[in-house]
């Protein structure tokens, strides 16, 4: 059993404990002023006998009229039918009705909690909490104590058997193609690919005036002219170097190509843009809306999930990452903590530093909590009254009898004393107070 268990259990034997001693305590109370009483009417009325006499009468009408009272509240007293009684299980339904009525009007009204809310300041209260170098401290140490033992269930086989066939379940019923045409589709909104197109002829541009590409392209041409035509290749040599003529050509070539790559970076109606856009045009189409080219991309996705060496590759790939997650979460002084750290320390004094932010925050808070209010008002106060409706009507006098029995019980012995000593006061006023008694 957990400690909390241990504790509410020691707690409710304690209070039962407590109102059963009250009870017989209140009880004998009343069962010496009947004796008293006895007593005091077979001594008869000389000496002090009027007077015990006096008090127990009281006594027991006030005990027994508040032994009533709260009998009455939770059950019918000696379980007779009398009227206005067990008053608490009666009004069960009403009860419930009104609780959840008093929740919904005092704790769940928008406006009454937004004030309160906004009162509060949150945004202020989160500043003040993330710069207190302590609570930084704390919770970056509850981070890393929640990232470590979420970590560590992945060492469980298990869950990692279910978790990698739930994450394949997933990819198989994922449609690839569609997710492809739908990303290009909001990549190429606007013209937004020309800019990718203009990156990417820069880039080639670029290598194409590299001296070792234009070498690169010398020596294939020089490879490729001696390969298939060694003989015509033999007698230009004699005349003037192959060598010299090939890097010439992959000069020139590379020229050609950079000014023509130039040409198209200058043109943005260039007839290779329209040609691009069309094909990805086309290409997007195929992917959202060709079944068969669907179904291909799908095949190749099945065989790449089947494939030994991915399968591999990822479990490799898995067990370095988590290899590197763990080593950053073995201490609250490794760089990555370090940098939760700081991250958290900086959040908490850029909104402390920032009042815009702040108001911001807390108007965010505010329509936040407002929408939440507005979906739990009535499920919330509607599961309130339910569940009481729902509770054993035993259950509800033992709960409430259980938290209030003891100053009922008190209520109780108080009746019995106080009663006795109106009853010796109202003894007293008529016996020496001159014209009361006749």
């Amino acid at each position: 059993m957990k400690p909390e268990k241990n504790i509410e259990v020691a707690t409710s034997l304690s209070t039962s404990r407590r109102l059963n001693q009250l009870k017989w305590t209140s009880l004998v109370v009343l069962v010496v002023s009947g004796i008293a009483l006895l007593i005091s009417i077979l001594e008869g009325a000389h000496g002090l006998w009027p007077w015990v006499r006096a008090f127990a009468e009281a006594a027991i009408v006030g005990g027994l009229a508040d032994w009533f009272a709260v009998t009455a509240l939770f059950r019918k007293p000696m379980g007779l039918p009398i009227p206005h009684t067990a008053i608490i299980p009666r009004s069960k339904n009403r009860i419930a009705d009104g609780l959840a009525r008093f929740v919904k009007e005092n704790f769940l009204e928008p406006s009454v909690l937004l004030d309160k809310v906004q009162a509060f300041d949150p945004a202020s209260k989160l500043a003040g909490f993330l710069q207190d170098e302590s609570r930084v401290k704390q919770l970056t140490e509850l981070t890393r104590k929640g990232l470590l033992e979420g970590a560590d269930w992945l060492n469980d086989p298990k869950i990692r058997e279910s978790f990698i066939k739930i994450l394949r379940n997933a990819i198989e019923n994922w449609n690839a193609a569609r997710t492809a045409g739908n990303l290009l589709t909001f990549v190429t909104r606007n013209e937004r690919h020309q800019v990718l197109l203009d990156h990417v002829l820069e880039q080639v541009g670029d290598l194409l005036n590299k001296k070792e590409v234009k070498t690169w392209a010398s020596e294939r041409m020089v490879k490729m002219a001696r390969d298939e035509w060694p003989t015509v290749i033999g007698m230009i040599n004699t005349v003037k170097s192959v060598d010299g003529i090939a890097d010439a050509m992959a000069s020139k070539l590379g020229g050609t190509l950079t000014e023509y790559l130039a040409k198209i970076l200058k043109n943005p109606e260039h007839e290779l843009r329209k040609e691009f856009s069309e094909t990805l045009k086309v290409f997007i189409q195929r992917l959202q809306e060709d079944a068969d080219f669907g179904a291909y991309v799908d095949e190749l996705k099945s065989k790449l999930l089947d494939s030994p060496a991915v399968n591999d590759y990822v479990a490799a790939l898995f067990e370095d990452v988590k290899k590197l997650v763990l080593d950053q979460l073995a201490s609250s002084e490794t760089p990555l903590m370090r940098n939760v750290r700081g991250g958290i320390a900086s959040i908490g004094s850029r909104i402390g530093n920032d009042p815009e932010l702040q108001s911001s925050i807390n108007k965010h808070i505010l329509s936040g909590v407002e929408k939440l209010v507005a979906d739990l008002q009535d499920s919330a106060t509607s599961h309130i009254s339910q569940t009481i409706k729902s509770w054993d009507e035993r259950q509800i006098v033992e709960t409430l009898e259980g938290q209030i029995g003891s100053d009922l019980q008190f209520i109780r012995l108080n009746g019995t004393l106080v009663g006795g000593l109106i009853g010796t006061l109202m003894h007293a006023a008529i016996t020496f107070i001159p014209g009361i008694a006749g």
